[in-house]
């Protein structure tokens, strides 16, 4: 039997009723899913390679983790930050039965045609994303699923991204020094809205290289985040420059370029195709080390390289943290990721 979810309106998904809705709450990568226990047990090895990717920093950390509840706690967790319903036209089990019910005839037309995730944003509460996931019945669910994965995951990242842009820059909008991205777009064509926390301190116009870095005073907490550039010329491919080869090529030249020169660690090197800011990118994460210390790891890093078609110029932008005491250095990663999305050349 479906669960009675109080909605406005039945159209692709549904209407939250209330007027005034709350900030949502839980964590930024946790997902809460509302799934049947047949299908989550077909499905859980699928759904975990999809949103729990491993990413070593050097120790193992996932992007998002899934936390399963029972339908019945709806009204529970209706207003956390991210809330997935999975279910099937077929079954008449609670959670597929439920999600039916936030179908129209149009949405179900779609799931039959291969439509798989419908989304919407604050529905139960301001700063909200719901997923649904689809399918016709319980035998096809993972196929949808594997389907539609990086949909699904680009979904959940861009509004936990956002959702930590909107954090880091409410609350420091008066101290930011509001002439530096125009100075920057002045000099380089290009633009950073550079969070107050940081500094500009390297530039090397010669070399299309800026650095930005700050400081932290909790314990030993630094971040950077560097940019590098290159023009070409009408006659060159950047598909042919931007390559696995030129990712590791630039994060060295880069790496060499600290006070103290640093390298990657081949071990823990994962280079794959991502999005940066609406531009397909080649996303690089990894793990940096100190050259003149050896046996000890330095930090994570995680660059993009991607082509700007208005400045035909590809460009490599380089987030890398140190941290020592803390073992969960992804956070940090994601707030230099959300800073770095700033980026512009219009």
């Amino acid at each position: 039997m479906a669960v009675k979810i109080a909605l406005c309106a039945s159209m692709l998904l549904m209407v939250g009723c209330e007027l005034t809705k709350p900030a949502a709450i839980g964590g930024d990568t946790q997902i809460i899913v509302f799934c049947d226990s047949a299908q989550w047990q077909l499905s859980r090895e699928t759904l975990a390679a999809i949103f729990e990717r491993t990413i070593k920093t050097p120790q193992p950390e996932t992007e998002f983790y899934l936390q399963r509840v029972d339908i019945s706690l709806f009204d529970v967790y209706k207003k956390y930050k991210n809330l997935m319903f999975i279910g099937d036209l077929s079954s008449e089990k609670e959670v597929s039965a439920t999600v039916r019910s936030m179908l129209n005839t149009d949405a179900r037309q779609a799931v039959q045609e291969g439509h798989v995730v419908f989304s919407r944003n604050d529905e139960w509460a301001r700063g909200q994303l719901v997923l649904v996931l689809v399918s016709p019945d319980p035998a096809t669910m993972n196929t949808r699923l594997q389907n539609g994965a990086e949909e699904m995951f680009q979904l959940v990242d861009e509004h936990c991204l956002a959702s930590l842009s909107q954090f880091l820059y409410s609350t420091s909008a008066p101290l930011e020094d509001k002439s530096l991205p125009q100075s920057l777009r002045t000099k380089y064509g290009w633009s950073l809205r550079v969070h107050p926390d940081f500094e500009l301190i390297s530039e090397v116009p010669d070399s299309h290289y800026v650095r930005f870095h700050s400081n932290s005073q909790i314990q030993s907490l630094q971040r950077w985040i560097s940019i590098h550039w290159t023009s070409l010329d009408s006659t060159q491919d950047p598909e042919s420059i931007l390559t696995t080869e030129w990712m590791h090529r630039t994060r060295s030249w880069i790496g060499g370029r600290f006070v103290d020169p640093v390298q990657t660690v081949p071990m823990y090197d994962r280079i794959r195709p991502a999005d940066f800011a609406g531009r397909n990118a080649l996303r690089y994460d990894g793990v940096w080390k100190t050259v003149s210390i050896q046996h000890a790891f330095g930090g994570a890093f995680r660059s993009y390289g991607f082509f700007d078609a208005s400045r035909r110029s590809v460009f490599f932008i380089d987030l890398a943290v140190f941290f020592p005491e803390e073992t969960n250095k992804l956070k940090y990663l994601r707030e230099l990721d959300a800073i770095a999305r700033t980026f512009t050349t219009d």
